[in-house]
């Protein structure tokens, strides 16, 4: 069987472990992704490869790589100019299992704002409780196509678009996490993509340091005419919501600037989120009843929109 040499000396360097440099260039980076995108790579290599990089982590020159591939993979979404607010986009793709699932009530209380919303994920992930199921028991249904996502837009305020047809390429790498047990650096760049052609505010989450200091080195660097802003704060469970135990750093990164406009500050607990058992069917009641004022809004989740909508405004008044 053939292999190529070059994805041979690319698992070299990753799995020697015992080296200090088992980083990849920026080249190679983006030789590897496009190649994954494209199917020029073996099962084989492919499998090794990604079980290596989850062993080693990724590195900023490797992130930076991957991205250059990502920007030219996939069709851009053509969003009509909003006289207000810049779009917001929300990645969704882990759900939840301890936590209340409240990135639904983070989207529906923003397009409230008149802000159209798009948010972007996986419709199933295990038991979890996934935003879109969540929607869909609201009586809201994803996104078809293009067209679809510009006429739920400007008519409901929200889209749900489904990552296999936003990005197809980069789905099958995502799937591969449900046959390998592990999750790869799909996960991680999937979360942070553009959609837009036009800029935009993405709500983007982080798992570890590592990641706000990979993050915050590339989003400092931002052209906000093309990409517009960043909002970044640590995931609860994979999401990018505020935990209703305590509030999170958010850092806003704009016109090349990282400003901390919120930071860490406890707050009484509210019983009503916590004694529910969590299920989908529960989650979509408890959102509606707060969307119709029987139940108040989450103070975090209050911080969370008025930051947001600061954000989209300005983000809109510079473009």
């Amino acid at each position: 069987m053939y292999y190529n040499s070059k994805f041979l000396k690319i698992i070299k360097i990753i799995s020697n472990n015992k080296k200090k440099n088992n980083n990849l260039s920026k080249n190679d980076a983006y030789f590897l992704l496009w190649s994954i995108l494209n199917n020029n790579i073996s099962d084989i290599e492919l499998g090794t490869i990604l079980v290596a990089m989850r062993i080693k982590g990724e590195t900023i020159n490797e992130i930076i790589g991957f991205l250059k591939v990502i920007k030219n993979s996939f069709k851009k979404i053509k969003f009509f100019k909003y006289k207000k607010y810049a779009p917001i986009v929300i990645p969704s793709y882990n759900g939840t299992k301890k936590n209340i699932n409240f990135i639904p009530l983070l989207a529906l209380l923003l397009a409230r704002e008149n802000i159209p919303v798009l948010i972007h994920g996986t419709i199933n992930n295990f038991n979890k409780i996934t935003t879109t199921k969540i929607l869909q028991k609201l009586g809201f249904r994803n996104a078809h196509n293009y067209k679809d996502i510009n006429f739920l837009l400007k008519t409901k305020k929200i889209a749900f678009f489904s990552i296999k047809k936003l990005f197809p390429k980069i789905y099958r790498l995502l799937s591969l996490r449900f046959f390998l047990g592990i999750r790869n650096f799909a996960n991680f760049l999937i979360k942070i993509i553009q959609p837009f052609s036009k800029p935009s505010l993405r709500l983007i989450s982080y798992s570890h340091i590592k990641y706000f200091n990979i993050l915050s080195k590339i989003f400092i660097n931002l052209n906000f005419k093309k990409e517009g802003g960043v909002f970044l704060m640590k995931s609860t469970e994979g999401e990018v919501m505020t935990n209703i135990k305590k509030m999170k750093q958010i850092n806003w990164f704009f016109l090349n600037k990282n400003e901390i406009i919120y930071n860490k500050i406890n707050k009484k607990i509210f019983n009503i989120f916590l004694k529910r058992k969590n299920n989908i069917k529960n989650t979509a009641f408890l959102t509606k009843e707060i969307l119709i004022g029987k139940i108040p809004i989450p103070f975090f989740i209050k911080k969370q929109i008025k930051i947001c909508i600061y954000m989209s405004k300005m983000i809109n008044l510079y473009n």
